[in-house]
């Protein structure tokens, strides 16, 4: 990103107090935050959907709204994940590229 997008997409937040809660997913452990931006934390066997993270942005309506750099966002749930496997001559492999011989 540009040091002109940086700015300009700093200058449109504020602090997560001003938006509204971010709803539980029952696969979830917990919502992470900081100042400004919120991602959900899954249990064992489940991974986050996209968006991952989103940032609160201001908004004259309602004092905040989440987003991501793309706009208006709700958060992303926590999904099953499921590795998916090939099994070859060689040995077994992961979609993420790993080998299990």
């Amino acid at each position: 990103m540009d040091d002109g997008y940086e700015l300009k997409l700093f200058e449109n937040m504020t602090p997560v107090q001003n938006c509204q809660p971010i709803a539980a997913d029952q696969n979830q452990r917990e919502i992470m935050c900081d100042d400004y931006y919120c991602m959900r934390k899954c249990k064992d066997g489940f991974r986050s959907s996209h968006p991952m993270k989103v940032f609160c942005q201001k908004d004259d309506a309602s004092g905040g709204i989440w987003a991501t750099n793309d706009g208006e966002a709700t958060l992303g749930g926590c999904e099953l994940f499921q590795m998916e496997s090939v099994e070859t001559d060689s040995g077994i492999i992961h979609r993420n590229g790993s080998k299990i011989l």
